[in-house]
């Protein structure tokens, strides 16, 4: 698999030291570094955390499509049902029908049907080579409980008991010495700031996490970055949510975003 930000953002392949944007996929069609780092996503384990209407559901559904462009059979697990298409991030290929069918969505409607799905997947003939768990946080939740910490760790050890399942039965039919991996990515809502032990936590689980705030007074306007792990923000990215596409952009060209308005994904 390719780099989780690549799939992400599929239209801007590197940014260069100082986080500015340098160029798009359709300038450099074969570039092998993505914001400007090599195999950023090592563990294919990624967390997009961010308030909610932050577009994170958004970010995650274009992960699928883009994986799904690939050819990879993808999970994608949510607990609302999809009345429209999520927004695309602008440049990215409409999907079309033969797309969508490598995408397999699922509304699991509690934490119970999450687990009973990903336990089940030990006898599936059909692997998925891709999950993606929209609001990981409203099936960290049920029940709800005092010890959140063990319902949140009990969740995140079945989600990488499957894709451990799934990669050795994948390896296991391919050519000796192959390393094909499953990527596992997810989103969490907060309504503010995620408190450092339950980061701490998620981060035990799925290594990569990417932060999403918003820009100062401008509410249509987020950046996304990676926490390091001294908890530093680096290889930052701005994007505007339009009303009928994501919108990466400069920090120069942020105020283009001052008269827009969110819209819920």
């Amino acid at each position: 698999m390719a780099d989780f930000l690549k799939k992400v953002f599929p239209n801007v392949v590197k940014i260069d030291n100082s986080n500015d944007l340098k160029c798009s996929a359709a300038q450099i069609d074969d570039a092998k570094e993505v914001f400007g780092i090599n195999n950023v996503n090592a563990s294919d384990r990624c967390l997009i955390i961010g308030e909610t209407e932050s577009g994170q559901s958004a970010l995650l559904f274009q992960c699928a499509l883009s994986c799904a462009l690939e050819g990879a059979n993808v999970t994608f697990i949510t607990p609302n049902k999809l009345e429209t298409m999520p927004l695309l991030i602008e440049g990215a290929r409409q999907p079309d029908h033969e797309v969508m069918k490598q995408v397999h969505i699922m509304y699991l409607h509690d934490r119970l049907s999450l687990l009973k799905y990903l336990s089940s997947i030990h006898t599936n003939s059909s692997l998925p080579h891709v999950i993606l768990v929209d609001k990981l946080d409203y099936y960290s939740n049920q029940p709800k409980a005092a010890d959140k910490i063990q319902i949140v760790s009990e969740t995140c050890a079945y989600l990488l008991d499957a894709i451990s399942f799934v990669q050795s039965k994948m390896n296991a039919e391919r050519l000796p010495h192959t390393n094909i991996k499953c990527m596992l990515g997810a989103s969490v809502c907060t309504s503010g700031p995620l408190d450092s032990p339950l980061l701490d936590l998620y981060q035990h689980f799925i290594p990569t996490i990417f932060q999403i705030s918003v820009v100062s007074r401008q509410k249509s306007v987020f950046q996304i970055a990676m926490i390091e792990n001294d908890q530093k923000k680096s290889h930052v990215i701005n994007y505007i949510i339009g009303t009928d596409t994501i919108k990466i952009c400069e920090d120069k060209h942020l105020q283009a975003g001052k008269n827009e308005h969110p819209v819920v994904h």
